[in-house]
């Protein structure tokens, strides 16, 4: 169906601007806006996305949601695991009234005009890179995230923006393989282990120097 819509645009030798919004993150930054109500999270998530829709003014807007994690799972069965709370965690509560919060707001954004999707089997992550790299490769991009991990997008396809709606500015691409200087230094917050001894600075510099990065693997 998606396919189907982009060719129907197309046809008539138009570009679109396509604005992809990391659904889950951005819901999860409406916890930390106002607190007042029963449903402040709600609130704070609709209100949250007026501003961006005026930044980017989009042809299209997709919220892309979560999908399985049973993939990358399959490779590490610690992934992520930081991020379970076991019900006699003080924070129990607090995920129990977000998730009852998320359900009201993902129920009431499918009134707007936008296209809410998810692949059962895939993250988040890897249907935004399909929509960038493969749906929309020929339009103009801005995926809507705090989260760096995008910044590995930029590499996939020159037309692609990404924008960081908590400090309301586009990322910049790094000029290295953001991949490799990942998987070097690992992600705290994905529960991933980088390599002992290497930090940020150290990353970089062995991404941005192949030869010292294979001397330093030997």
């Amino acid at each position: 169906m998606v396919e189907e819509q982009e060719s129907r645009f197309h046809k008539w030798g138009k570009t679109m601007k396509v604005a992809v919004l990391d659904g889950y993150n951005l819901l999860h930054r409406a916890r930390f806006g106002m607190k007042q109500g029963d449903n402040h999270i709600v609130y704070s998530f609709f209100r949250s996305l007026r501003p961006l829709i005026e930044e980017i003014s989009p042809d299209k807007i997709y919220i892309v949601l979560e999908g399985s994690l049973k993939k990358r799972l399959s490779l590490d069965a610690d992934y992520k695991a930081n991020r379970k709370i076991d019900d006699d965690d003080p924070r129990a509560e607090e995920m129990r009234e977000f998730r009852r919060q998320k359900s009201i707001a993902l129920d009431l954004v499918r009134y707007l005009p936008l296209e809410v999707i998810y692949h059962p089997d895939h993250e988040c992550d890897d249907v935004i890179a399909h929509l960038v790299s493969s749906v929309h490769p020929d339009d103009d991009k801005v995926v809507v995230s705090s989260d760096t991990d995008f910044l590995q997008l930029f590499a996939m396809n020159k037309r692609v923006k990404v924008y960081n709606p908590v400090k309301k500015t586009y990322l910049s691409d790094p000029g290295y393989d953001y991949v490799t200087w990942k998987a070097l230094r690992g992600d705290k917050t994905d529960n991933i282990p980088g390599i002992p001894g290497i930090g940020d600075v150290t990353a970089e510099n062995l991404t941005r120097n192949p030869a010292a990065l294979r001397l330093w693997i030997s």
